[in-house]
């Protein structure tokens, strides 16, 4: 590995441990970065480099690449069952019910492993 490559590894890891902090943190990204003497635009922009790097470890060239229209699965609902997992990935949510069978948990599983 070059010595460019290592460089951006360390500061793609530093950068998403910062980010990992303040998502711990509870903080807005306003608040947390004036704790800490970052601007909000570099924390930003690290932020993007961050999922640019983990876009391309998944194979992904750039967050375009990602399919932009929603695919969805269809599940029969039965009335009086309790929600037991609920799934949010950006705008998008599925509601698992309780005694959901097998073959639909396993359709919306294949779905979601597409976004």
């Amino acid at each position: 590995m070059r010595v460019q490559a290592i460089k951006r590894n360390i500061l793609i890891q530093e950068w998403a441990a910062q980010i990992r902090d303040r998502v711990g943190s509870g903080k807005s990204v306003r608040k947390w970065c004036l704790e800490h003497g970052l601007n909000e635009k570099t924390y930003y922009y690290h932020l993007k480099r961050v999922r640019e790097e983990l876009l391309a470890e998944a194979g992904c060239q750039n967050e375009r690449s990602i399919s932009e229209k929603p695919v969805f699965a269809a599940v029969a609902a039965s009335g009086g069952r309790s929600t037991a997992i609920i799934v949010r990935i950006g705008v998008y949510s599925v509601e698992i019910q309780n005694g959901a069978d097998r073959k639909s948990v396993e359709d919306v599983l294949q779905v979601l492993s597409r976004i």
